[in-house]
């Protein structure tokens, strides 16, 4: 696989600690379960090939939920929560193992009758349990813009989709760090899910935003597929991806251009893979050209 994308382009990877899993699909237990021995053992494969190859980490994403409001079905949330925070830990120690900086880890959904304000307060809670970890280890802990689902099934903002309630958090939590461990990654298609004016939200999150998210959905799904997958009449597209990228080139963003479009890869057939690699690869040139691109 690493040689697929080096030869059609690509230079680095998301690694999604969020797809290894146990029975029933625990993925917090795959990594709580676990010593760090054993998981480094585990994972030093995958950083071989990775520098054999010359791709890089550039981000990762930890198992989620990353804790829970509510009781589960077979175990209660204070115990479902400690073994994730041990789990989250864990992958922060592998970030730095795979020679990366930055980890992308969920806000919290809460439930959506819940008090937002109650819900920041466990958001900021949890986080700042990770403030030890994120300094030992030289990572930046990247909160996301989430989204929920109203049952009847409309979408609505969740944990951290207001840009200024997202930008309260990060900085509040460097101010308890007392140094900038706290950052943003902006996803695209959850702000689409959302209706956000991504230029507006991107202006107001500025400098804190260090890494990205970038797939296509059609409104109604979490798509996670290739941009400009879904368009309307006379051919445009569901994403105002014009607007996400002159707002990054508001921001000054130097970033990596990272796609988070796993599916992409399930719905083609594998001997069309190198092509799809270049298909991204293309488009995450063209997103680079056009950052800095003057308006006309």
């Amino acid at each position: 696989v690493c040689a697929m994308y080096k030869a059609n382009g690509i230079d680095g990877v998301d690694f999604g600690f969020d797809c290894y899993t146990v029975a029933n699909g625990h993925r917090d237990k795959f990594f709580s379960g676990q010593s760090m021995d054993e998981l480094k053992a585990f994972f030093t494969p995958y950083k071989e090939a990775f520098e054999r190859h010359g791709i890089e980490v550039v981000q990762t994403h930890p198992p989620f939920p990353t804790f829970k409001f509510v009781d589960g079905k077979d175990e209660s949330k204070e115990d479902y929560n400690a073994r994730a925070l041990n789990a989250v830990k864990k992958t922060l120690e592998l970030t730095a193992f795979f020679g990366c900086k930055y980890a992308v880890v969920h806000p919290a959904h809460g439930v959506l009758d819940m008090d937002l304000d109650e819900q920041k307060k466990a958001n900021m809670k949890y986080y700042s349990q990770l403030i030890d970890d994120a300094r030992k280890f030289g990572v930046t802990i990247c909160l996301e813009n989430m989204w929920n689902r109203r049952t009847g099934g409309a979408i609505v903002d969740s944990a951290c989709s207001n840009p200024y309630e997202a930008r309260d958090y990060i900085d509040t939590l460097n101010d308890m760090a007392g140094e900038e461990l706290f950052a943003f990654c902006f996803d695209v298609g959850h702000a689409n899910l959302t209706g956000k004016n991504m230029r507006n939200d991107l202006r107001i999150l500025g400098k804190r935003v260090k890494v990205l998210h970038i797939h296509d959905t059609d409104k109604l799904e979490d798509k996670h597929t290739i941009p400009y997958a879904y368009f309307g009449q006379k051919g445009v597209s569901v994403t105002d991806y014009k607007g996400f990228l002159a707002g990054l080139g508001d921001i000054g963003y130097d970033g990596e251009i990272s796609f988070e479009v796993g599916n992409v890869f399930r719905v083609f057939p594998a001997p069309t893979h190198p092509a799809v690699c270049g298909l991204i690869s293309s488009i995450g040139r063209y997103f680079a050209t056009q950052i800095n691109k003057k308006e006309d």
